[in-house]
């Protein structure tokens, strides 16, 4: 039944609540209030006094990710994340690139998707990093297993080994090359020879005039090579790695380029064909060539040197007598010049030695060779045969239990030839040295015989000559493939896998062996089930029983009982009849079910609590069960009601003001305002803080107030500070260096500025400018009462009247010079002035100071003159920009440092167009007008900088201090000529000043336990919430709720049980869950409840096993036919036979 609140009443047409007192229609969604107004259900809004479905996605704050498309629904909405993206839609959608394709993973690795990213996997067997995937679980083979890149790396199927090669120093993962010509460590040849590093090794290289290979160098004899360039008619003569070339007799030049011959005595003709002519002093001798002896002239025989033994040849060769000298030949099997050395030929390094005779080894014999059978070969009827080790107990060294496996012979070709080479041209150069003696010794191999190896067998360890056993069922490094049911037994050699009784398989592989192949375990009428598990024999359709014994459905399928379908359920009854059984949420009373009330306090079956707060939930009974409604303040969640979190939804359907924030509780929310302002929460007025006086404005700042706040204010010329509550000085002069215009100084004040005008000049207010001073107007000027005054810009002149003479300044007289012989009175120097009344003056000249009348004679007064600076006296009128200076008693102008000229006109210097103290790089330099200002220039600073008032340095504008301002949730952080916005913790940088919030839940950089917990992302952080069943423990972890604590969780007759997160409710035995209800289990349904040959009848909460009529329970619960017949003496009656039957027991029949 339904019942309405207070205030509304029951519809019955429409079976709706609807107000008592007003008449307003909200639509299936809403309720009508007291006050006329609509209440909406979560999802809707009151528009025009009905309730109409809220479009989520159409404002401009989208609730879905934003790659997501919102898609609206009735009193709701969902996201979906775009094709090839995965996430809820809500909080994140990633890119699957392994389902669109764009993975760069090798053809047979697995790509997993990340969130952000993907990662490659390479299948078992492989090696690698997804990308690239190496078949082999060797590391080695990929990015040579982390070692340097020229390092070796080993495996030995536990772990990697890098080493450095010969000629890297380094611990394997880094390798450095070893510098052996730095260190010293080389073998070149330390006087002769320059030593070349390469990477891993190093290259010696004989210097210039010498031979060899660089470790061993020889002096080059140019001379007897031919190598040298003297001049034809010069001798050579060879040094240490070089030669010298002078010439011969009779010739004289520098030996190389030139050779002049000095006399030609072979003109003479005087000399035996066999001699040469060799110059003297005296003129000219004839000796007998070398190797020919004899006076020169007319005789030279030839030296017989193999006869006299005065020849030079070595050991093992031959001399042979020539004109003129002899010649040295080598023996057989000896290669040399003869002279020097014969060296021994190693006929072994020829390929071609002992050619024809396999399994052979040449060895070199002096001044010749042979060729023995080589090692594990045996001479065999004049041939070499290999040896099969394998065949011969006494060679044969592997273990018992190992193979033995022999392998054929190779050919070995190329090192012989490459020695062959190298032999034959070292000993036709010169005498072999030690250490390649060394090499005649080798032998040179034609085929190397076979070689045999030893292998343990499978389950052994060991290198063949020794095989220890391998326990591959060991626990702690397991190396069986047994399955994890079956038993490893461990043997000599290998293993065996045993399957546990009632399985199955080969010991790889167990599987639980199935009974429904045993014959007559269940009826004929019945289906066998094997789950692996559990076996059960379950009556076909039509039929009823055990399993063991199923027989034809009589009652309830005949439909002849008399239960309600609509609150019970027909049972048939073993071995006939029905019982009818209430369903859920019914009771018995009498032969009817009755429904269970389970929200009436009064009822037996009430449940308190079922579905969750009373405040948050109502429950509603309903014909063999309930129904929980929630409140707006809660969610369904199965059958319970949850809270709801509103604040999700937004403040406003919350019923908070704009100007407040809404915060979640447990159940329900609340709504406090925002700083700035004061209210309910779901009301919010403004604070106006410059009214109250709660502000904090102070040095000359204003408080104006704003919504939610205030803000403080500077008047003109002010500025706002580091700290924005106050105000400091902006200085205009430093803004603006022109601001008061020419001939003035500009002066920085407090709020303002004044300009200050350069002599000669004066501020005009109205114009606000400096204007020229007219001295001669205003009496200010310094001429002379005869002089007359004219007016310069900034400035006057003075200049004596006509008829006088002067400087115009200090004095003004009348041309009257003394007669000339009374001028001859004054003293050099001074001038003569008549004063009437025939006496005269000898004034002081302009540039001297006149002291007064020193002597007067002859009616003529001298005056004592002091020489002066004439600056000071005859000072000419110089530039305001320049300075007097005397210069060998004249007065000289000197324009003043900054500017140019003859000192009457000074220009202004541009300090720019040469040296100066700008920065460059912060600054440049703008030339001033030094007639205005006091600096030459200035460095106007680039944006960022500001100049240092009177210098010329830039310093770096603190623009947080000058309240720079950054988005909200970021700080202002100063940077060298700017500043930076720093986003508070929680939030990212977005476009130039800008920071958004970090959605932490759905970058994964939450530290909520997800298993536990579900991850709610706030402004600027984040909260853990508890998933259902759950409740806080800490800020990142829950733990679980015990709802079986709380009355009515489970049904009046079940128990329950507490489980991580949830609960559940059980039945006592014989009966199973059906909702909140406890049903009874007809076990004669389920196989194997009575023996096969037994009947079996259900009970409540259990069933009896019994036996046929005719028949007995044995002790096995098997019924056994009763002899009827000798079991009971007086079954017949006297004279009558008993005949006992099996069917209906036992007949009587006369004889």
């Amino acid at each position: 039944r339904c019942e309405c609140s207070d205030g509304f009443s029951l519809d019955s047409a429409t079976g709706r609540c609807v107000n008592s007192e007003n008449s307003c229609d909200c639509g299936p969604f809403g309720l009508c209030l007291r006050n006329n107004s609509c209440w909406c259900r979560s999802g809707y809004t009151d528009v025009g006094g009905r309730c109409v479905d809220i479009d989520e996605c159409s404002g401009s704050r989208q609730p879905c990710h934003r790659l997501a498309d919102c898609i609206n629904t009735a009193g709701s909405y969902r996201c979906e994340c775009p094709a090839n993206y995965d996430g809820d839609g809500y909080n994140f959608c990633d890119l699957n690139e392994c389902k669109l394709g764009s993975d760069a993973c090798a053809s047979n690795a697995r790509c997993i998707n990340t969130l952000g990213s993907y990662r490659c996997e390479c299948p078992d067997g492989y090696i690698g990093d997804g990308k690239i995937c190496i078949k082999g679980n060797n590391p080695c083979l990929f990015n040579n297993g982390g070692c340097g890149s020229v390092a070796l790396c080993t495996w030995d199927n536990q772990q990697v080994t890098c080493q450095c090669p010969a000629g890297y120093s380094g611990n394997g993962l880094q390798c450095y090359d070893i510098n052996e010509c730095m260190e010293g460590t080389h073998n070149c040849d330390r006087d002769h020879a320059i030593c070349t590093n390469n990477p891993g090794s190093f290259y010696c290289m004989c210097k210039r005039g010498y031979m060899g290979d660089g470790v061993k160098c020889r002096d080059i004899d140019e001379c007897a090579t031919g190598k040298s360039n003297c001049h034809p008619d010069a001798r050579c003569s060879n040094t240490d790695g070089a030669f010298n070339c002078a010439c011969k007799p009779g010739y004289r030049g520098d030996g190389v380029a030139t050779c002049d011959d000095v006399g030609d005595c072979r003109a003479k003709s005087l000399c035996d064909s066999n001699a040469r002519c060799v110059y003297t002093p005296q003129g000219y001798t004839c000796e007998c060539n070398p190797g020919y002896q004899g006076n020169g002239y007319d005789a030279c025989r030839d030296i017989n040197e193999c006869a006299q033994g005065t020849h030079q040849c070595v050991e093992h060769a031959e001399c042979r007598n020539t004109p003129g000298s002899y010649a040295c030949q080598c023996g057989a099997g000896f290669v040399g010049d003869g002279r020097k050395f014969c060296n021994d030929i190693n006929e072994c390094l020829d390929p071609k030695s002992c050619s024809g005779k396999q399994l052979t080894v040449c060895v070199n014999l002096h001044g010749g060779f042979s060729c023995p059978c080589a090692p594990g070969a045996q001479l065999k009827g004049g041939r070499c045969e290999d040896i099969n080790e394998c065949d011969s107990p006494a060679l044969n060294k592997c273990h018992a239990s190992a193979t033995c496996t022999k392998h054929a012979g190779q050919l070995h070709l190329r090192l012989s030839e490459r020695l062959h080479r190298r032999w034959h041209q070292l000993s036709r150069r010169r005498r072999v040295p030690q250490r390649h003696g060394q090499l005649r010794q080798k032998r040179s191999v034609r085929q190397h015989p076979g070689r045999f190896d030893c292998r343990c067998s499978a389950g052994l360890l060991g290198n063949g000559t020794t095989c220890d056993d391998v326990d591959e069922c060991d626990k702690k490094k397991p190396r069986n493939q047994c399955h994890k049911l079956a038993t490893c037994i461990n043997k000599n050699p290998g293993y065996a896998c045993v399957c546990p009784p009632g399985f199955d398989g080969t010991g790889f592989f167990c599987a639980k062996r199935n009974p429904c192949s045993t014959p007559g375990l269940c009826s004929s009428n019945a289906t066998c089930v094997f789950d692996g598990t559990n076996t059960r024999c379950i009556c076909k359709s039509g039929y009823v029983g055990n399993g063991r014994i199923c027989v034809a459905d009589n009652s309830c399928t005949a439909g002849t009982h008399t239960c309600d379908v609509a609150t019970s359920t027909c049972v048939s009854r073993k071995p006939i009849g029905f019982d009818c059984e209430c369903k859920p949420g019914f009771h018995k009373e009498g032969n009817l079910c009755v429904d269970n009330d389970e929200c009436d306090p009064a009822s037996p079956y009430f449940r308190p609590g079922v579905c969750g707060d009373p405040l948050m939930a109502k429950c509603a009974n309903s014909p063999g069960g309930f129904n929980c409604l929630c409140t707006a303040l809660a969610i369904k969640s199965g059958i319970r009601c949850i809270p709801l979190d509103v604040c999700k939804r937004g403040g406003a359907e919350a019923g908070c003001s704009t100007h407040a924030n809404c915060e979640y509780l447990s159940p329900g929310h609340r709504c406090v305002c925002k700083p700035g302002f004061v209210g309910d929460g779901k009301t919010c007025t403004d604070i106006d803080e410059c009214t109250d006086g709660t502000d904090a404005c102070y040095g000359g700042a204003t408080c104006r107030n704003t919504v939610g706040g205030y803000r403080c204010e500077c008047p003109k010329g002010l500025v706002q500070a580091a700290d924005p509550r106050t105000c400091v000085d902006f200085d205009e002069c430093t803004n603006d260096p022109y601001i008061c215009g020419n001939y003035s100084r500009c002066v920085n004040t407090r709020g303002g500025y004044q300009c200050e005008c350069v002599l000669g000049w004066t501020w005009n207010a109205n114009t606000k400018r400096c204007e020229d001073v007219d001295e001669c107007k205003t009496g200010t000027h310094p001429c002379h009462s005869l002089a007359e005054c004219t007016n310069t810009p900034g400035s006057c002149t003075c200049r004596c009247r006509p008829g006088y003479n002067g400087d115009g300044v200090y004095f003004c007289e009348l041309n009257q010079n003394c007669p000339p012989p009374k001028s001859a009175l004054c003293p050099a120097g001074t001038i003569c002035r008549d004063r009437g009344n025939s006496t005269y003056d000898c004034r002081c000249p302009a540039d001297q100071l006149d002291k007064g009348v020193e002597s007067c004679a002859s009616g003529v007064c001298v005056h004592f003159c002091q020489k002066v600076d004439p600056c000071w006296t005859r000072a000419p009128r110089c530039s305001p920009f320049a300075k007097c200076q005397t210069v060998n008693g004249e007065a000289r102008c000197v324009c003043l440092d900054g500017f140019t000229g003859n000192g009457v006109v000074c220009d202004d210097v541009n300090e720019c167009a040469g040296p100066n103290q700008c920065n460059t790089s912060i600054s440049s330099c703008r030339n001033l007008d030094n007639r205005v200002h006091r600096l030459n220039y200035t460095c106007d600073c680039v944006s960022g900088y500001e100049n240092v008032l009177g210098t010329y340095r830039c310093v770096n504008i603190n623009e947080c201090d000058r309240g720079a301002t950054c988005q909200a949730n970021a700080k202002c952080v100063d940077t060298p000529g700017s500043y930076q916005c720093e986003c508070n913790q929680g939030f990212r940088p977005v476009g130039p000043r800008g920071c958004v919030d970090i959605d932490e839940c759905s970058e994964n950089a939450d530290d909520c336990n997800r298993g536990t917990a579900d991850c709610v992302n706030l402004v600027g952080s984040f909260a853990c919430r508890c998933k259902l069943g759950l409740e806080m423990l800490n800020r990142t972890h829950c733990q679980d709720i015990d709802e079986c604590a709380s009355p009515g969780v489970c049904g009046p007759e079940q128990t329950c049980h507490n489980t991580f997160a949830s609960y559940a409710c059980s039945c006592p035995v014989g009966f199973t869950v059906n909702g909140v209800y406890c049903v009874d289990v007809d076990e004669c349904s389920r196989n194997g409840s009575c023996h096969p040959t037994a009947l079996c009848n259900n009970t409540r909460g259990g069933y009896q096993c019994y036996c046929p009529r005719g028949q007995q329970m044995s002790l096995t619960g098997a019924c056994e036919h009763i002899n009827q017949c000798s079991e009971r003496a007086d079954a017949c009656p006297a004279g009558a036979l008993c005949v006992d039957n099996t069917t209906t027991g036992y007949a009587c029949a006369c004889p």
